[in-house]
């Protein structure tokens, strides 16, 4: 399908404001492409009414929720609701949608079909505890990762599953020239960028490392309060460790690519379906910088990019292997094919992959 001119209703589990995650820059770059996105977040508890707001090239639909516990009521009652919805905010922008893309499997549980097209597009493994009717009514499903399409598969045997992988957001592409160059041999920061506070993050892990190496600044960017650990409360005291807190992605680029390296560990000794695939890989990749990484099952076939560890107790292990070989890690033609992988998978190829992948309606 051409998606020039399409209207995309995108359903997201997140608001506009915060975090801008996958399913933000999909409706950025869809906006780009040429088509009419009408974002639509959760419900907005002071909202009385339908109302569109024109916002980065596109609609932001603000609505409020009066049928509480949706979810729990019949299919007939649960789709006259949310077909109800669409038809409302269809008469608000003027225009029958084309396509229903969805992200979110907490909200409406089966797609309203009529004649629109529903794709779901599934990011993270840990939120299919709900949604199987969504797999079983989609026209098609895009996953990330090969776990998230086997759950797909036991839910809904005959869903048409695409796995797709992630997509790099276009900011990360822009003013690129001389990554590709060799900036020193010996490594003397490293970063991190993402959500801290979560269990995923494996502080046990982060704390031996930045024990380790008292010599090397880590930089950490993202948000970290609200979340308890005792590892982690002792590396807030570590003098090598520094928290920036969350910052715009304009100014988060410049700082990553500044590193020597980049790392991510987390806890896959108990995760490793869930973190099959972590969004910043193509972000860290991006930049050309040597790469740390706890077990990534979807780089298996691209280890010669990243360091990476294949148990948990490794990642002490996998760092100094990094520090041991950084000089040869980070040549020309190593950051450069770090760099080309990421590119190859853009925001706006990923959108032309899937042009490719739905149907003409």
């Amino acid at each position: 399908m051409d998606l020039r001119g399409k209207h995309v209703l995108l359903i997201s589990p997140e608001p506009w404001e915060g975090v801008k995650l996958s399913k933000h820059h999909l409706a950025e770059a869809l906006a780009a492409h040429g088509c009419h996105v009408h974002f639509l977040p959760p419900p907005d508890p002071s909202a009385t009414d339908i109302e569109i707001v024109q916002h980065v090239g596109m609609d932001h639909v603000r609505y409020p929720h009066w049928l509480k516990g949706v979810n729990h009521l019949p299919k007939a009652v649960h789709l006259w609701y949310y077909r109800r919805l669409i038809r409302r905010i269809e008469r608000s922008v003027g225009h029958r949608m084309d396509l229903i893309w969805c992200f979110d499997t907490s909200r409406m549980q089966w797609f309203p079909g009529q004649g629109r097209l529903g794709v779901l597009h599934l990011v993270d493994l840990d939120i299919l505890h709900q949604g199987e009717g969504l797999m079983r009514t989609a026209d098609l499903v895009f996953t990330t990762t090969g776990p998230i399409a086997g759950r797909v598969r036991r839910a809904a045997p005959k869903a048409t599953i695409h796995k797709v992988g992630h997509a790099l957001h276009g900011g990360w592409l822009v003013d690129t020239e001389g990554l590709s160059t060799q900036r020193s041999t010996v490594p003397a920061r490293a970063v991190f960028a993402g959500l801290l506070a979560t269990h995923y993050v494996d502080w046990a892990a982060m704390r031996a490392v930045f024990e380790a190496y008292p010599s090397i600044a880590f930089d950490l960017y993202g948000p970290h309060h609200g979340h308890t650990d005792p590892d982690l409360e002792h590396v807030r005291t570590l003098a090598n460790v520094h928290f920036h807190g969350l910052v715009p992605k304009d100014q988060l680029i410049g700082h990553v690519r500044s590193a020597d390296i980049l790392f991510l560990l987390y806890r896959t000794d108990i995760l490793l379906d869930q973190l099959a695939y972590p969004h910043k890989m193509l972000e860290y990749l991006s930049t050309g910088n040597v790469v740390v990484c706890s077990r990534t099952l979807e780089m298996d076939a691209y280890s010669d990019l990243v360091v990476m560890a294949n148990e948990r107790n490794d990642a002490l292990a996998t760092f100094r292997k990094a520090v041991h070989d950084f000089a040869s890690l980070n040549t020309e033609p190593k950051r450069m094919a770090r760099i080309a992988f990421a590119a190859e998978r853009s925001m706006d190829k990923l959108i032309l992959r899937l042009s490719t992948l739905i149907p003409s309606a």
